[in-house]
């Protein structure tokens, strides 16, 4: 399978579960550790079995409404980054609002 069939196979998912095509992006460049611009410019390029179970595995996830930086077990707040269990509080978007402010 392809990147490009990959991506339009994930983004009939995501618009069941009413999810942005983002999420599909970011994991399929977090699998592959390319940046979204070497993504679009490799359309074409194959996917392993082992990749494509990869990027099954965190889709499912995802589309159980799991936020992304748990799938990644990362995030990264004002250049720092910290490593995110299941038992980590994620910063919310106003939290880290609130902490430019202050």
């Amino acid at each position: 399978m392809t990147i490009n069939k990959w991506l339009v196979f994930s983004f009939i998912k995501l618009e069941k579960y009413s999810l942005s095509k983002y999420y599909a992006e970011e994991i399929i460049c977090f699998i592959l550790n390319k940046k979204k611009n070497w993504i679009f410019l490799n359309i074409e390029f194959l996917l392993c079995f082992k990749i494509l179970n990869k990027l099954n595995y965190l889709l499912s996830r995802c589309l159980n409404f799991e936020p992304l930086d748990y799938l990644f077990k990362k995030n990264n707040i004002f250049f720092l980054n910290f490593v995110i269990s299941k038992d980590t509080l994620i910063p919310r978007i106003s939290t880290k609002i609130l902490i430019e402010v202050v």
